[in-house]
């Protein structure tokens, strides 16, 4: 079966800086979000995609559960279909990206086909071909990758959608023809009563596409920073145990991990030279520093699922003595995110070893926490951090391993 195509539409420059390819994985997220069908939407956004990263073609296809490869949507030309048919397939058994050439006449383009993930299996494939002679720029890597990441939570999903659909037609069918048949009360509470559990079942899982975006959208911010390899998964779980401790209503609250996963986002628009400077900063540097909350909040704007979590986004730099930034709250101004976050950043940040000095030990850090109690930080969320068991407080610190 054919997939949907759209041309490609190009953008007037190639997309070269973060900030660009952030607007354009932006952008992406947003054509998929729009509505209509998941093959229209997903050709619309492949073919916007193609423009901003200067692409000669693209096209997602479905994997199904019994290994049959179907085009979904594409745009631009795949003349070599003998190789892009053999580099689908090894990209869907090996689970991982195959890279490939396509021959365009005497021209020789190169191509990827990269496996979508979602729940442990591969769902889809993404396959892109470029001008050789160009090279695919590194920097599209983790843009790519938080692409890819985006696209398999969407074609989980629309497959999911897909079944939904039919259980519920399903239901509708044998609910209409118990009412040809008069069947009782009882039997027409069952099948409502069904068709309530499977629509939260779909809720469950836009939840997980949300968790997905945030996922890769952070992969993007710190992809940017190699010193700081696991800080925002540790941070974010660090947080929720704080939560846990201060307001157990709270402890799931979704809106704060998403706060807590993004509160650097707002760093994809401060250059690597800045970011990554080994010596101290000057003063037009860090006025550019300081800029990332409300640069942060400014990514998200629009985002309605992302609405609450910008509270934290702007205002983690806040201290409870008001002096900090961008606004200078004090005390209970400053959102409750935000004001248990600078205690997970601190105590992270002194636990982690960093390239000028060591880490420092548990103890330690609850030394230099409690000190700065009432001042820098809400003293509430420091007693509660000196609640937490140091074993869990180990296991948290222990996790920047894995996601270095």
């Amino acid at each position: 079966m054919m997939g949907t195509r759209h041309p490609i539409v190009r953008s007037p420059a190639r997309a070269s800086d973060p900030n660009s390819e952030l607007a354009a994985l932006t952008t992406f997220s947003t054509t998929l979000a729009a509505g209509g069908s998941f093959r229209a939407a997903c050709a619309r956004a492949l073919a916007r995609a193609a423009g901003d990263f200067a692409w000669h073609a693209a096209s997602v296809h479905l994997v199904r559960p019994d290994g049959v490869i179907g085009e979904a949507a594409n745009t631009g030309a795949f003349l070599d279909a003998a190789a892009r048919l053999a580099r689908l397939h090894r990209a869907a058994s090996t689970r991982a990206p195959v890279f490939g050439v396509q021959q365009d006449g005497s021209r020789r383009r190169r191509a990827v086909a990269i496996p979508l993930q979602a729940a442990g299996r591969t769902v889809g494939i993404l396959d892109i071909v470029w001008d050789a002679g160009e090279g695919l720029p590194s920097q599209q890597f983790p843009f790519i990758e938080a692409l890819a990441t985006q696209l398999a939570a969407w074609v989980d999903r629309a497959r999911l959608t897909d079944e939904l659909e039919a259980r519920l037609s399903e239901t509708m069918s044998i609910r209409q023809q118990l009412e040809a048949y008069a069947r009782d009360v009882r039997e027409t509470f069952a099948a409502e009563k069904e068709r309530a559990e499977q629509l939260a079942d779909a809720f469950a899982e836009l939840e997980q596409t949300y968790l997905a975006t945030v996922q890769g959208l952070a992969v993007a911010v710190e992809a940017k920073d190699a010193t700081t390899g696991g800080h925002l998964v540790r941070v974010a779980q660090l947080g929720r145990v704080l939560v846990r401790v201060l307001a157990p209503s709270l402890a799931d609250d979704e809106q704060l991990r998403y706060g807590f996963l993004l509160h650097d986002i707002g760093k994809l628009t401060v250059p690597d030279a800045i970011l990554r400077k080994q010596g101290p900063l000057s003063d037009a540097e860090w006025e550019i520093m300081r800029r990332h909350p409300a640069e942060g909040r400014r990514i998200l704007e629009g985002i309605p699922f992302l609405e609450q979590a910008r509270t934290i986004v702007y205002a983690h730099h806040e201290r409870w003595d008001g002096q900090g930034y961008p606004l200078g709250l004090r005390g209970d101004e400053i959102p409750f995110g935000a004001r248990i976050f600078p205690v997970a950043d601190a105590f992270d940040a002194m636990t982690s070893e960093r390239p000028y000095r060591p880490a420092m030990t548990i103890e330690q850090a609850f030394a230099e926490t409690r000190c700065a109690a009432g001042t820098q930080f809400w003293a509430d969320a420091v007693e509660a951090l000196l609640e937490i068991p140091a074993d869990e407080l180990a296991t948290i610190i222990g996790q920047g391993a894995e996601h270095a």
